[in-house]
């Protein structure tokens, strides 16, 4: 599967969320190129566990952020924020029941990847553009 790497047209503008972006996508690309490359079950989850734990910090960041600065859309965000949780633990399940194979990386790399590039274009670039005109 390609590698997908950040790059300055997803910079939001904050530096703090452009750093953890930065780590964010590597590690689901880590976690992409595993489940590629069929690797074992527990490597898989190994990097889907590190995921999960960076995508708590790295939410809870934007969490204070936007509340430090009174973002209107707060809540909103924090939905994306749940559903991409959501989607953490729905791909855990699925792979401790054995699911393998090239249309399951799709799958994650939609789920995971290509979502969170989504996000960061929208949603979060959106939040960047606010903060940054309150300076």
């Amino acid at each position: 599967m390609e590698k997908v790497e950040w790059n300055t047209a997803l910079s939001t503008g904050i530096e703090i969320m452009d750093k953890q972006h930065k780590i964010f996508i590597e590690l689901c690309d880590n976690l992409d190129q595993s489940v590629s490359n069929s690797e074992a079950k527990m490597e898989i989850m190994a990097d889907l566990k590190c995921l999960e734990f960076y995508a708590k910090i790295h939410f809870a960041t934007e969490k204070k952020l936007m509340g430090e600065k009174k973002y209107p859309e707060k809540e909103g965000h924090m939905k994306l924020h749940k559903y991409f949780m959501d989607e953490i633990e729905t791909i855990k399940k699925k792979i401790e029941a054995g699911e393998k194979g090239e249309t399951f990386a799709k799958k994650i790399k939609e789920k995971m990847t290509d979502w969170f590039i989504i996000h960061i274009n929208k949603t979060d670039r959106k939040l960047g553009k606010f903060i940054n005109s309150l300076k």
